[in-house]
């Protein structure tokens, strides 16, 4: 099973953000992939990964970005 969904968001900063994501479901493995574009036009990729027969806990990992997140790890 696979959806593709976005939101809007806005951080503490009061920065604005725009986040498209596409999941997929595979017997017990999410995974998600996300592009998050801020009010700059600057994007940041990143993915999650969860096995649901081990619990809640996943991992996410930034893979990169344009502008001012190239070569950003965390974000």
């Amino acid at each position: 099973m696979s959806f593709t969904g976005g939101d809007l968001g806005k951080d503490s900063p009061g920065n604005l953000s725009k986040k498209m994501c596409t999941a997929t479901i595979r017997g017990q493995i999410l995974s998600i992939n996300c592009e998050t574009t801020d009010q700059d036009g600057d994007s940041v990729y990143s993915s999650l990964y969860r096995d649901m027969s081990k619990g809640p806990k996943g991992v996410r990992k930034v893979l990169g970005g344009t502008g001012k997140y190239v070569g950003a790890t965390e974000v």
